[in-house]
């Protein structure tokens, strides 16, 4: 006791300051236990934020379906276009998928219409060819024993001759005659030769024959607003053809011009390999052909826009008897093509009149695609046998 009271001075101090010290050690590890508190209560915070800014509001699921229902119907729009572009007028409904009885007149009936077809394309292009020699011999009196020279300088033409020119070349829009399409000389001169044989014919010509209508369709639209071949844009229609390149001669396609189906990646028919990498499978039949035209040499990128363009068709279903429909088709897409000029007083050329505007030979090799889920309804058996298409 007399210890403690001796040094009681000293004593006191020394507990207050260890009381301190005590308190400013609780006090950092209080206040260190507090920060983390905090920390984690302001990182926990954030993150709550974070998820409630993330968070989708009660809307937004029936806003998604109704995003995902434009997708689906969008979806089925391209479907029904695309199947939509197979749907085609048939020559006759007698024919395919198999001809109705067995009879040959089917055939010639379905020949008839084709002519018929064809002729109906040149008045909706307003076509006519040129002149004949004979036209000519007899217009400028000359006998048949007399052939009047011909040089390249302007002098050597005939006055009358030039004249009817002219004027063949005033009275329609575009050059074009019967003989371009290489199939109305074959059912023109057609015998029958057998039921399968016959069937072919059909069906190759009909496919020929969609490719000429979207052609004239073409030339038609290119020409609407002219009055003849001297305004037209399309001068003339140079030529059509499924197995060879067109443009090089201005003479008559082969009768034999079949198209071709492309099975495989290797150049076939015109000897095209196409960017494109496209050929038949089970989805599409693909086949190529080659055009070429003259044409107003300001006029070539409209001509290559509107050849393939949108082309609308009438349908009234595969057996002809359903009520019309109008659809929209899109077949074409170019896969090379070249210009080379005209030479004007040319054999190919002296009885044309292009007019006073520049013209030039435009001449492509394009490719054509059906879809098989459309109008493989239709397709003979024979043909989907050649080429292993009976699934």
């Amino acid at each position: 006791m007399n210890f403690i009271k001796k040094n009681m001075a000293l004593i006191v101090p020394s507990v207050i300051m260890l009381v301190a010290i005590i308190l400013i050690v609780l006090s950092i590890m209080i206040n260190s236990t507090v920060k983390k508190g905090m920390d984690s209560s302001f990182n926990l915070a954030r993150k709550v934020d974070v998820q409630i800014r993330k968070t989708p509001s009660q809307r937004q699921a029936k806003i998604e379906q109704e995003y995902q229902d434009k997708h689906e119907a969008d979806k089925k729009k391209i479907e029904s276009l695309v199947k939509a572009s197979s749907l085609r007028e048939l020559i006759s409904y007698d024919v395919f998928p198999e001809p109705r009885d067995s009879s040959r007149q089917i055939f010639k009936d379905f020949g008839d219409k084709y002519q018929k077809a064809i002729e109906e394309l040149l008045e909706k292009m307003n076509a006519g060819d040129a002149p004949s020699q004979k036209e000519l011999d007899i217009a400028s009196s000359v006998t048949n024993g007399r052939n009047r020279s011909r040089r390249s300088d302007s002098s050597a033409v005939d006055p009358i001759e030039d004249a009817i020119c002219k004027k063949r070349a005033s009275q329609i829009r575009v050059y074009a005659a019967p003989d371009v399409f290489s199939w109305y000389n074959v059912w023109k001169e057609y015998r029958f030769a057998g039921q399968d044989d016959a069937v072919k014919k059909c069906w190759d010509s009909q496919i020929a024959f969609w490719v000429y209508e979207d052609i004239a369709d073409t030339i038609a639209s290119m020409n609407a607003d002219s009055k003849s071949v001297f305004d037209s844009p399309v001068k003339k229609l140079v030529g059509i053809s499924f197995t060879h390149s067109v443009g090089k001669s201005d003479g008559r396609m082969s009768d034999s011009d079949t198209p071709t189906y492309v099975t495989s990646d290797s150049s076939v028919g015109i000897g095209e390999q196409a960017w494109t990498n496209r050929k038949c499978d089970k989805f599409i039949d693909v086949i190529h052909f080659s055009v070429s035209f003259i044409v107003a040499a300001d006029k070539v990128s409209e001509l290559m826009k509107e050849l393939c363009s949108e082309k609308s068709s009438i349908f009234k279903g595969w057996s002809g008897k359903d009520a019309p429909k109008d659809y929209k088709h899109n077949q074409i897409t170019i896969l090379s093509c070249n210009i080379a000029p005209v030479i004007r007083d040319s054999a190919s050329n002296q009885r044309y009149r292009y007019g006073s505007s520049a013209v030039v030979k435009w001449t492509a090799v394009c490719e054509y695609v059906f879809l098989r889920d459309t109008y493989d309804v239709i397709k003979p058996k024979q043909i989907k046998e050649l080429f292993e298409q009976d699934k």
